[in-house]
């Protein structure tokens, strides 16, 4: 293993940002390194708490602005904005990690944790967590050359779980600081003491991490950080902790390409047990729509779609989230077939595979209620109960179901019902290890009960309690 400049590299930053300059130092943190920073041999800095693991024989240059690796396998690790030049080209990550192999003719580049973005001049590819990308250096295509031949150079593969894991349980620590804390927690953390070094007041939408004891901010300064740069919200598009929340600002100068390697990446990441898509899949399909309004030729962006999407929700399918895949298979079929006036014979091949996803697996319910439990809801029910105004009930609901981590949909109709206090659930998916399961029914917002709960065409009339029904659904 070969290091150029050894005797720097526990001082070097890559260069952020203005906007994360921006978090980094009105949020009170201190982006210095300390002297006593220390990595293992085979580690090296690559920026503002970002570390890298060299394999055997690789070679990094860090003698200019921003390092660069020469030659073999580099495993990156980072809690704040990284970047890696592979000779003229420029990687960026963020909060998370990925793994890249630079040959003499030819780039690979595994995204585990964190996207990662690939800018070769104004041309960019987007590496979505779990799935890796092949490059040969030779020049990427623009749009003007047709969305087929775009398409065909930024194809990614998904990667296997194995290989993750085996990387994720060999990556660096991010070094502690003299007092032990992380240099940066995370892109959007901000120190107790940052509130009163700055005369900050906490925002409403701050949350607290119990297990990192910091505010996360969610909301204003994650909007400041995408803002600065298009390519922040490009890059956390398809970033597994924040996509979430950048989802629903697209930026207005966000060009052709990254809308599409926005919509491309999303759903190629969306592999966890909650869902990433679906909360936001009004926002994607948006996107979606534009992308196809703009488009020179509707039938070749189509295509391009849907090649690389079509496999990856069919295995989606047979890895049991057939829900979420029918739901996004939803939203093509019903754009695409929007704009375009003529379907060829492989658009309609692919449209009709869309067409054909098979419904959601049936699990058996909960033993019913005993009779004893039965007369004492019965009780209960002739309580008197004050009625709700209806827009309350409605609040309440949604409510109900967002702490319960739910999943909303275009499809997704909460409406009132006849019945005091009580609302009609449609189209809401609640996602369990094995699968996506769609539900409806009717909720007492009151009472905390669950009932006439159908799911694909199977309907258990007796009430559960809220808690009893979410750990079913999710079981």
């Amino acid at each position: 293993m070969h290091i150029k400049n050894h005797k720097h590299r526990h001082a070097l930053l890559a260069p952020l940002s203005l906007g994360m300059l921006t978090l980094i130092f009105v949020l009170g943190i201190n982006p210095t390194f300390s002297a006593s920073l220390q990595l293992a041999e085979t580690d090296v800095f690559l920026g503002e708490a970002a570390v890298g693991r060299l394999a055997e024989g690789a070679v990094i240059a860090q003698d200019a602005e921003i390092p660069e690796l020469k030659n073999g396998s580099l495993l990156v690790q980072t809690r704040g904005l990284v970047h890696l030049r592979i000779g003229p080209s420029l990687l960026t990550g963020i909060d998370g990690a990925f793994y890249v192999t630079r040959s003499d003719n030819r780039l690979s580049i595994v995204s585990l944790t964190s996207p990662v973005l690939f800018e070769q001049g104004s041309r960019q590819m987007l590496i979505a967590p779990g799935q890796q990308w092949r490059h040969s250096y030779e020049p990427l295509p623009t749009l003007a050359a047709g969305s087929s031949l775009w398409m065909s150079t930024r194809k990614t593969e998904s990667v296997s779980r194995t290989f993750i894991q085996e990387q994720l349980a060999n990556i660096p620590s991010i070094p502690a600081d003299d007092q032990g804390q992380p240099i940066v927690a995370n892109p959007f953390a901000v120190l107790p003491v940052a509130h009163q070094q700055q005369h900050w007041e906490p925002n409403p939408s701050v949350q607290l991490s119990e297990s990192q004891n910091t505010p996360i901010v969610r909301g204003p300064l994650i909007r400041q950080f995408v803002n600065a740069d298009v390519r922040h919200w490009v890059l956390l598009s398809a970033h597994p902790q924040y996509s979430r929340y950048v989802w629903s600002a697209i930026p207005e100068e966000l060009n052709a390409s990254q809308q599409l390697l926005a919509l491309l990446a999303l759903p190629l990441s969306d592999t966890a047990q909650q869902s990433r898509t679906l909360p936001v899949l009004r926002e994607w399909a948006d996107v979606l729509n534009t992308s196809l309004l703009s488009a020179d030729d509707s039938i070749d962006t189509s295509l391009s779609i849907l090649s690389v999407l079509t496999p990856h929700l069919i295995a989606q399918q047979k890895d049991g989230y057939p829900a979420r895949a029918r739901a996004v298979a939803d939203v093509l079929l019903e754009h695409i077939e929007e704009h375009t006036s003529s379907i060829s014979p492989e658009l309609n091949r692919h449209m009709r595979t869309l067409q054909e996803f098979a419904k959601t697996e049936v699990v058996a319910l909960p033993v019913a209620p005993t009779e004893e439990e039965e007369v004492v809801e019965k009780e209960e029910v002739t309580e008197e109960v004050i009625a709700l105004p209806e827009a309350e009930v409605l609040a309440r609901a949604e409510r109900i179901l967002q702490d319960a981590r739910a999943l909303f949909t275009v499809d997704t109709v909460i409406r009132n019902t006849d019945k005091p206090n009580v609302a009609a659930v449609e189209g809401i998916i609640f996602s369990s290890p094995s699968k996506d399961r769609m539900f409806s029914f009717e909720i007492d917002v009151h009472a905390g009960s669950i009932f006439n709960v159908e799911e694909d065409g199977q309907l258990y009339s007796y009430p559960l309690w809220v808690e009893d029904f979410v750990s079913w659904a999710q079981s």
